[in-house]
Protein backbone atom coordinates (compact mmCIF):
# COMPACT_ATOMS: atom_id res chain seq x y z
CA UNK A 1 0.00 0.00 0.00
CA UNK A 2 2.89 2.73 0.46
CA UNK A 3 3.99 1.93 -2.88
CA UNK A 4 0.81 3.26 -3.79
CA UNK A 5 0.84 6.25 -2.42
CA UNK A 6 4.48 6.57 -3.30
CA UNK A 7 3.68 6.52 -7.00
CA UNK A 8 0.33 7.79 -7.05
CA UNK A 9 1.68 11.20 -4.90
CA UNK A 10 5.07 11.64 -6.21
CA UNK A 11 7.04 14.55 -5.50
CA UNK A 12 6.54 17.01 -8.40
CA UNK A 13 10.11 19.03 -7.54
CA UNK A 14 13.23 18.70 -5.48
CA UNK A 15 12.13 22.11 -3.49
CA UNK A 16 12.10 22.06 0.30
CA UNK A 17 10.45 25.12 0.42
CA UNK A 18 6.54 25.72 0.45
CA UNK A 19 5.73 28.07 -2.46
CA UNK A 20 2.73 30.42 -3.26
CA UNK A 21 1.12 27.96 -6.09
CA UNK A 22 2.00 24.68 -3.43
CA UNK A 23 0.04 26.32 -0.56
CA UNK A 24 -3.01 26.71 -2.61
CA UNK A 25 -2.60 22.77 -4.14
CA UNK A 26 -0.85 20.87 -1.04
CA UNK A 27 -3.81 19.09 -0.40
CA UNK A 28 -3.37 15.05 -1.00
CA UNK A 29 -6.47 13.07 -3.40
CA UNK A 30 -8.85 11.68 -1.70
CA UNK A 31 -7.38 7.81 -2.64
CA UNK A 32 -4.11 8.59 -1.21
CA UNK A 33 -5.82 10.15 2.11
CA UNK A 34 -7.80 7.10 2.42
CA UNK A 35 -4.95 4.86 1.93
CA UNK A 36 -3.45 6.39 4.35
CA UNK A 37 -5.91 6.45 6.77
CA UNK A 38 -6.11 2.41 6.31
CA UNK A 39 -2.44 1.97 7.11
CA UNK A 40 -2.86 4.10 9.95
CA UNK A 41 -5.45 1.88 11.43
CA UNK A 42 -3.31 -1.38 11.19
CA UNK A 43 -0.47 0.76 12.82
CA UNK A 44 2.21 -2.13 11.95
CA UNK A 45 1.95 -1.15 8.33
CA UNK A 46 3.53 2.34 8.97
CA UNK A 47 6.22 1.33 10.93
CA UNK A 48 9.08 0.83 8.37
CA UNK A 49 6.92 2.11 5.75
CA UNK A 50 8.56 3.40 2.36
CA UNK A 51 7.32 7.04 2.05
CA UNK A 52 10.67 8.50 0.00
CA UNK A 53 9.34 11.51 -1.94
CA UNK A 54 5.87 11.61 -1.36
CA UNK A 55 3.96 14.35 -1.66
CA UNK A 56 1.47 14.17 1.35
CA UNK A 57 0.56 18.24 2.18
CA UNK A 58 -2.42 18.15 4.50
CA UNK A 59 -2.40 14.59 5.33
CA UNK A 60 -3.93 13.32 8.37
CA UNK A 61 -2.28 10.91 10.36
CA UNK A 62 -2.63 11.71 14.07
CA UNK A 63 -0.76 8.85 16.50
CA UNK A 64 0.71 7.55 13.98
CA UNK A 65 3.75 4.65 14.71
CA UNK A 66 6.06 5.63 11.84
CA UNK A 67 8.90 4.35 13.67
CA UNK A 68 11.74 3.50 11.17
CA UNK A 69 9.18 4.23 8.27
CA UNK A 70 11.26 6.49 5.08
CA UNK A 71 10.07 9.88 4.84
CA UNK A 72 13.20 11.07 3.48
CA UNK A 73 12.37 13.94 1.02
CA UNK A 74 8.48 13.69 1.44
CA UNK A 75 6.56 17.00 1.46
CA UNK A 76 4.11 17.05 4.70
CA UNK A 77 3.06 20.72 4.85
CA UNK A 78 0.54 21.45 7.02
CA UNK A 79 0.13 18.16 8.06
CA UNK A 80 -2.28 16.59 10.86
CA UNK A 81 0.45 14.76 12.36
CA UNK A 82 0.05 14.98 16.48
CA UNK A 83 1.29 12.31 18.78
CA UNK A 84 3.19 10.39 16.16
CA UNK A 85 6.06 8.12 16.86
CA UNK A 86 8.86 9.10 13.89
CA UNK A 87 12.24 8.16 15.39
CA UNK A 88 13.78 6.39 12.20
CA UNK A 89 16.80 7.38 10.83
CA UNK A 90 15.37 8.38 6.89
CA UNK A 91 13.52 11.51 7.67
CA UNK A 92 16.44 13.60 6.36
CA UNK A 93 15.39 16.67 4.15
CA UNK A 94 11.49 15.94 4.78
CA UNK A 95 9.21 19.17 4.54
CA UNK A 96 6.95 19.37 7.46
CA UNK A 97 6.52 22.94 7.08
CA UNK A 98 3.26 24.29 9.00
CA UNK A 99 2.53 20.81 9.96
CA UNK A 100 0.69 20.14 13.59
CA UNK A 101 3.31 17.87 15.25
CA UNK A 102 2.08 18.61 19.12
CA UNK A 103 3.05 15.80 21.78
CA UNK A 104 5.19 13.80 18.62
CA UNK A 105 7.99 11.98 19.65
CA UNK A 106 11.30 12.46 17.48
CA UNK A 107 13.53 10.51 19.45
CA UNK A 108 16.52 9.71 18.01
CA UNK A 109 15.66 10.44 14.45
CA UNK A 110 17.86 11.98 11.92
CA UNK A 111 16.01 14.96 10.64
CA UNK A 112 19.41 16.80 8.94
CA UNK A 113 17.71 19.38 6.55
CA UNK A 114 14.65 19.21 7.25
CA UNK A 115 12.42 22.06 7.17
CA UNK A 116 10.22 22.48 10.57
CA UNK A 117 9.63 26.18 9.89
CA UNK A 118 5.97 27.50 11.17
CA UNK A 119 5.03 24.16 12.99
CA UNK A 120 3.43 23.49 15.92
CA UNK A 121 5.96 21.34 17.99
CA UNK A 122 4.42 21.92 21.48
CA UNK A 123 5.51 19.05 23.29
CA UNK A 124 7.46 17.62 20.98
CA UNK A 125 10.67 15.32 22.13
CA UNK A 126 13.45 15.27 19.77
CA UNK A 127 15.79 13.15 22.56
CA UNK A 128 19.39 12.29 20.85
CA UNK A 129 17.72 14.06 17.55
CA UNK A 130 20.08 14.87 14.98
CA UNK A 131 18.69 18.05 14.08
CA UNK A 132 21.51 19.65 12.27
CA UNK A 133 20.85 21.99 9.51
CA UNK A 134 17.22 22.10 10.65
CA UNK A 135 14.61 25.35 9.77
CA UNK A 136 13.05 25.91 13.01
CA UNK A 137 12.10 29.54 11.77
CA UNK A 138 8.48 30.80 13.43
CA UNK A 139 7.96 27.28 15.00
CA UNK A 140 6.12 26.69 18.44
CA UNK A 141 8.44 25.62 20.83
CA UNK A 142 6.78 25.22 24.26
CA UNK A 143 7.78 22.26 26.33
CA UNK A 144 9.86 21.02 22.90
CA UNK A 145 12.72 18.87 24.98
CA UNK A 146 15.81 18.65 23.22
CA UNK A 147 17.68 16.59 25.52
CA UNK A 148 21.29 15.40 24.04
CA UNK A 149 19.80 16.64 20.65
CA UNK A 150 22.67 18.00 18.00
CA UNK A 151 21.79 21.35 16.90
CA UNK A 152 24.76 22.05 14.36
CA UNK A 153 23.44 24.60 12.20
CA UNK A 154 19.98 24.85 12.77
CA UNK A 155 18.09 27.66 12.17
CA UNK A 156 16.33 29.47 15.39
CA UNK A 157 15.63 32.47 14.54
CA UNK A 158 11.58 33.60 15.30
CA UNK A 159 11.21 31.26 18.06
CA UNK A 160 11.01 31.68 21.77
CA UNK A 161 12.84 29.09 23.55
CA UNK A 162 12.22 29.84 27.01
CA UNK A 163 9.85 27.41 27.77
CA UNK A 164 12.00 24.30 26.04
CA UNK A 165 13.53 21.41 28.34
CA UNK A 166 16.56 20.30 28.08
CA UNK A 167 18.80 23.24 26.43
CA UNK A 168 22.15 23.63 26.63
CA UNK A 169 24.49 26.32 25.86
CA UNK A 170 26.72 23.83 23.62
CA UNK A 171 23.61 23.63 21.67
CA UNK A 172 23.02 27.00 21.46
CA UNK A 173 26.40 28.10 20.82
CA UNK A 174 26.07 25.25 17.55
CA UNK A 175 22.87 26.43 16.49
CA UNK A 176 22.63 29.75 13.79
CA UNK A 177 20.42 32.51 13.99
CA UNK A 178 19.13 32.04 17.66
CA UNK A 179 17.66 35.20 19.67
CA UNK A 180 19.52 35.16 22.98
CA UNK A 181 16.64 37.13 24.27
CA UNK A 182 14.16 34.34 24.16
CA UNK A 183 16.39 31.91 26.24
CA UNK A 184 15.62 29.92 29.51
CA UNK A 185 16.82 31.26 32.28
CA UNK A 186 18.89 28.59 33.21
CA UNK A 187 20.85 30.09 30.24
CA UNK A 188 20.93 33.84 30.38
Amino acid sequence: MTAYVRTKAPLQNNSNRLNDEEVKEHDIPIDIQAVLTILKRRNSELVSADLQQAKLGCAQLQGANLKRANLRQAKLMVAQLQSIKLNGKKVRKTNLEDADLRESDFSGANLTNANLARANLVGAVFERADLSKVDFSGAILDNVNFSGAILIGANLSKVKLDKTIGLTRPQIQQAQQVDVTSLPDYLK
